[in-house]
């Protein structure tokens, strides 16, 4: 094995390219002490810089409002919406837009049929349409794990005001 002053070199190198790939939280930097030192090499270690996760997590959650805004909401007709497949996470097909509804609250919600033996014995089901996006001519759950359709309440046309197909609203845009 070589020794001298180029492999404690390249020593550094190498430990300082291991401190990177492991990243800042979990590296050492290597230091070299004279040799004339009994400790030839000392470990020390890095100060952690302030990184995106934790600047993420000083933020506050977004709105699914704010979200929304962020997918470029476009002019939809509610006769286009009708009968639109819906699409879980997975890109798996979970119902079809039944209704497009306003709810007291002025907010809308896309309602579907959920569970049932095909399409029949279910239950309507709203969705908000701040967490969907258009997925070409599919509507995309984006925001909302499938789980989470089962524990929703049942949709009833006595909460929200069924929207006349000639009617636009705005959905965002989204891609996979």
């Amino acid at each position: 094995m070589r020794s001298g002053p180029w492999s404690a070199v390249t020593f550094i190198v190498l430990a300082t390219s291991a401190a990177l790939v492991t990243g800042p939280a979990r590296s050492t930097v290597m230091s070299v002490v004279p040799a004339s030192s009994p400790q030839t090499i000392t470990s020390a270690p890095l100060l952690r810089l302030a990184s995106d996760d934790d600047a993420d997590k000083s933020e506050k959650e977004p709105t699914p409002e704010e979200k929304m805004a962020r997918r470029y909401p476009q002019p939809v007709k509610v006769s286009f919406l009708l009968g639109l497949p819906v699409l879980d996470e997975n890109s798996s097909i979970i119902g079809y837009v039944h209704t497009v509804a306003r709810t007291p609250q002025g907010k809308i919600q896309l309602v579907m049929p959920l569970g049932g033996f095909f399409g029949w014995g279910g239950r309507l089901v709203g969705i908000p349409v701040e967490i969907v996006g258009m997925l070409g001519a599919q509507v995309a759950i984006i925001d909302m794990p499938g789980d989470r359709f089962m524990s929703s309440p049942t949709w009833t046309s006595l909460r929200a005001k069924p929207l006349d197909p000639s009617e636009t609203v705005r959905v965002a845009i989204t891609r996979r």
